[in-house]
């Protein structure tokens, strides 16, 4: 008996050391494929893009062996490294260098340079600069009664003819939204983009207003940026968001200028939503991962709530060739980021347009209708890429110096974050992808015949 006793407990014994060795041999497993970096060794994807190598590292990297031959700029708090490199011959003697400290990386690829005409901004013509007055009736995404009349030369020969009541339905909403006297909350939104003209008399009081700095050249809140008041200039590593190009301001006035006898009204025109401009763009209107990644970062430490991202460009789907940085910030970010689907007449599911394409339940991709409710004509389009769509074309908005109209999903783009910007107002609980669903929901759609063969939801908000 006691004999039998003895071989249960030695057979016991056994499995249990089996088991102990097997579950330690898969954690060391597990624990190795989560350290493995994630490396693009090939110089060619570096000479593409300047000679820039962009790092995120575990632990503090020794640089002393690339003196010299880069300009080094970190960013310690989020982790990471960016390295310009002089002179395209030295590429690959920075890369070995980094190479040689690998297990102290997580991702080592190129800084991807990408710029406004990457896919998202097309201008239809250099229209007329309206000064002043009330151009509210011109603003057919609002209300469309059937007697908008298109300055752009092509859609007029297209004939493409005004359809009465093709629009977001936007008074309908306001006037409910006052009628109800519902409780409305604070919200911030991330305007990636050009900048803004902050002295534009349509665009006073939206700003985002830092608590914790002042104009003093002191970092007051001590969060690395001096005199951030209402934003910064990543671009330029400085405090001046104004905006030089014009991209920013229209997107900021689509989402958000002011309900009164001047100009435009915002589709989402209310005091607790405000503007956060975060200028990633230069006066040519190029920009890199590095500041796109800085801003994300920035604005959600800042309490914003809703990214707009009127830009993106095309990148190889293959995961050899991609952009891994990018794309990991904004699947880890709280924020919801709202995208241009590009302006290519491209179909979005055969191609990669970041950040418009990245699977995340905090994505929304935005194609562009014109004024009968067909899609653009140079919006992108996808049946499984694109989610919706929002009026895009001849879009007058705020300017440098005055009002004007433009193209492009980068204009459609912010009258979707304005609308979930709305809806975070009045139910802040609200979850990414609730809003996501919600957007998406049959029932809370202007379904369009036609539109499903060129977006997921086949309508508009």
């Amino acid at each position: 008996m006691k004999k039998i006793c003895l071989i249960k407990i030695s057979i016991i014994l056994a499995m249990y050391l089996l088991f102990f060795c097997v579950f330690q041999h898969s954690a060391m497993a597990s624990d190795v494929s989560v350290r493995t970096p994630i490396i693009f060794d090939d110089p060619a994807l570096y000479v593409e893009n300047d000679g820039e190598i962009l790092i995120r590292y575990r632990d503090s990297l020794d640089v002393a062996k690339i003196e010299g031959l880069c300009e080094v700029e970190e960013d310690p708090e989020n982790q990471l490294i960016c390295c310009k490199v002089y002179k395209q011959t030295d590429i690959e003697t920075c890369l070995t260098a980094f190479l040689q400290q690998k297990d102290k990386i997580e991702v080592i690829q190129p800084n991807y340079n990408f710029s406004l005409q990457s896919g998202t901004e097309y201008k239809e013509s250099e229209s007329e600069v309206l000064l002043s007055g009330n151009n509210v009736e011109k603003q057919w995404a609002i209300k469309n009664d059937g007697s908008f009349v298109s300055p752009g030369k092509y859609e007029q020969e297209l004939h493409i003819k005004t359809v009465s009541g093709m629009d977001l339905e936007a008074p309908k909403a306001w006037e409910l939204i006052d009628r109800e006297g519902a409780q409305k909350h604070k919200v911030v939104v991330a305007v990636l983009d050009t900048g803004i003209d902050t002295g534009h008399e349509d665009l006073q009081n939206i700003l985002w207003q830092n608590p914790g700095e002042k104009s003093d050249g002191i970092d007051n809140d001590g969060n690395g940026y001096a005199d951030d008041l209402n934003g910064w200039d990543f671009a330029e590593g400085r405090s001046n968001i104004s905006d030089s190009v014009g991209h920013g301001t229209r997107v900021a006035g689509i989402i958000s200028a002011r309900r009164n006898e001047t100009g435009i009204c915002g589709i989402a025109a209310y005091d607790e939503i405000r503007i956060m401009p975060l200028k990633v763009f230069n006066k040519k209107g190029e920009t890199d991962t590095f500041s796109v990644i800085r801003a994300i970062q920035y604005a959600e430490k800042c309490g914003a709530r809703i990214c707009n991202c009127s830009w993106g460009y095309i990148r190889s789907s293959n995961p050899d060739d991609n952009d891994i940085l990018l794309e990991q910030t904004i699947r880890q970010s709280g924020m919801l980021f709202v995208a241009a689907s590009g302006n290519k007449g491209e179909n979005n599911d055969d191609i990669h347009m970041i950040p418009a394409n990245i699977e995340s339940g905090n994505v929304l991709s935005v194609g562009s209708i014109e004024w009968d409710g067909s899609l653009s004509w140079f919006s992108n389009y996808g049946k499984t890429k694109v989610d919706l769509c929002a009026p895009g074309a001849a879009i007058i908005s705020t300017c440098p110096s005055g009002y004007d109209y433009d193209w492009g999903t980068s204009m459609a783009t912010p009258y979707v974050t304005g609308i979930a910007a709305t809806m975070c107002m009045l139910r802040p609980a609200l979850s990414n992808e609730q809003i996501r669903n919600l957007m998406l929901d049959e029932s809370n759609l202007k379904k369009i015949e036609g539109l499903r063969e060129y977006c997921v939801s086949g309508g508009i908000p």
